[in-house]
């Protein structure tokens, strides 16, 4: 990976790493600076000393961009976490899905948000992610490595590690897809 590009920042209590492709990891630094410069500097400095009272006595309501007021407030309900096991079973470190996905590529996705989910494991290794498609079925994946390199590129995973010790992690973009996703999945199920 001749154009790989690593970069690690932290401003005050907030931290952003990312890997992949030189215009992917200068996107998501450009929208990490955004989102910390759109802060009050109290806030940057110290989040948990500035509470949302202070923030909307400084800024008012419809000035404040919906980035800092998202991380001020809870995950909207609609979040897939909680009914998850509707749509996949976890069997030891298998995560495999229940309903079949339209694309091994979505199916990928799903099975790394299962495992970030279910079984809280952020890094993620192929091998896992090989046997969760093989409990699934029906997903024709002769080598995984290959599709989570093009998510990689894609943005929607970060590759770390090299050769037979990669491990596989959603960046933000790729975990919205994958939520997206298993809403899909719910509601057909449902």
């Amino acid at each position: 990976m001749d154009d790989s590009y690593r970069m690690r920042l932290k401003i005050g209590a907030h931290e952003f790493e990312a890997e992949g492709p030189v215009a992917v990891v200068q996107e998501q630094v450009k929208r990490f600076m955004e989102l910390i410069a759109s802060l009050p500097v109290e806030y940057v400095k110290d989040p948990y000393a500035y509470n949302e009272k202070q923030m909307r006595e400084q800024s008012p309501p419809d000035i404040l961009p919906t980035s800092a007021s998202s991380l001020l407030q809870p995950p909207p309900a609609a979040s897939p976490d909680a009914h998850l096991d509707k749509i996949m079973r976890l069997d030891n470190r298998v995560v495999s899905l229940t309903v079949r996905p339209d694309s091994a590529e979505t199916a990928v996705l799903l099975l790394l948000y299962g495992q970030k989910v279910m079984r809280q494991n952020d890094g993620v290794t192929g091998a896992e992610v090989m046997d969760g498609i093989t409990a699934t079925g029906g997903l024709s994946v002769a080598r995984v490595d290959r599709l989570l390199e093009k998510l990689g590129r894609d943005g929607d995973v970060i590759v770390i590690g090299e050769h037979r010790g990669k491990r596989y992690r959603l960046t933000n973009s790729g975990l919205a897809k994958a939520r997206g996703a298993a809403n899909v999945l719910l509601a057909i199920v449902a």
